[in-house]
């Protein structure tokens, strides 16, 4: 399955196009899916084991069924000792578990980078002062040249409506794909973005960070880029894909980062098939 993600820039249109091989996926779910399913199985257990133990305790006890309460407590504290040992056994294998689904996500040919593209609508001039005709025949331009490249979903990043040239572009890049034959077009929430983890790299890293220079603690908008840009860079490094982002300058990973974890997010969050946490 071919998918491109696109984050909607006026300075910096970023269009990853990936490969995504579904049936790798399948031959190797149960290690992919290992952390996830045994974090399953354990909550369900202890779901399980609470409702059950207030039913017990809701229980009358008389002197005559004291004795047989007693032994039902024990024999519940038993089963969640042995719950709590899993739960640590999990705790103890877990970043043993994450560095292997990461290899299989970074080193194998289950995700293949196609094509990574940064774009200027408007060179030379600044985006207030970009007309809206000449930046969408800016961006026509752009897009003819994915008309003979094969694509069966592209997911563009949700534009709100405050960020007005932005939102058009989106939606004249919806628009462009749209009556293609064999290929779903949608828009993807930034907050399913922000809430993907790679190996120890969250939103959570960078949400409480202070500027360098103000002291001050960044916004969430910066902490968001620099989320999806430091998880970008440690897959680039990972998977050892240098080469695909060579022609994209320093100051705009972020932009390539976002249309590519666009693109992770609707695997995880948005598609019918099963993807990794």
């Amino acid at each position: 399955m071919i998918i491109v993600g696109v984050d909607c820039g006026v300075k910096s249109l970023a269009i990853s196009r990936v490969e995504f091989n579904f049936q790798f996926l399948i031959n190797n779910k149960s290690e992919l899916f290992r952390l996830r399913d045994s974090w399953r199985s354990i909550l369900g257990k202890l779901k399980d084991f609470i409702k059950r133990f207030k039913g017990l305790q809701k229980a009358s006890v008389s002197a005559l069924d004291y004795l047989e309460y007693a032994k039902n407590v024990q024999s519940m504290l038993k089963e969640y000792q042995t719950i709590l040992k899993e739960y640590q056994t999990l705790l103890a294998e877990k970043e043993t578990i994450m560095r292997e689904q990461i290899r299989l996500f970074s080193q194998s040919k289950l995700v293949t980078i196609l094509d990574m593209d940064l774009y200027d609508l408007c060179p030379g001039k600044t985006v207030k002062k970009a007309t809206l005709d000449n930046l969408l025949k800016s961006l026509k331009t752009k897009l003819i040249k994915y008309d003979s490249k094969q694509i069966d979903r592209v997911c563009i990043e949700y534009q709100m409506s405050k960020t007005d040239k932005p939102r058009i572009i989106s939606h004249a890049i919806f628009y462009h794909f749209i009556g293609r034959p064999n290929c779903e077009v949608g828009t993807i929430s930034a907050c399913l973005k922000n809430n993907l983890q790679y190996g120890k790299i969250n939103i959570d890293s960078f949400a409480n960070e202070k500027g360098k220079r103000s002291g001050k603690q960044v916004s969430k908008y910066s902490a968001n880029k620099k989320h999806a840009t430091e998880m970008f860079k440690k897959y680039i490094e990972d998977s050892g894909n240098k080469r695909a982002i060579k022609h994209i300058p320093k100051q705009n990973l972020k932009d390539i980062a976002d249309s590519f974890w666009t693109i992770v997010a609707f695997l995880r969050f948005k598609s019918k098939r099963p993807f990794p946490s």
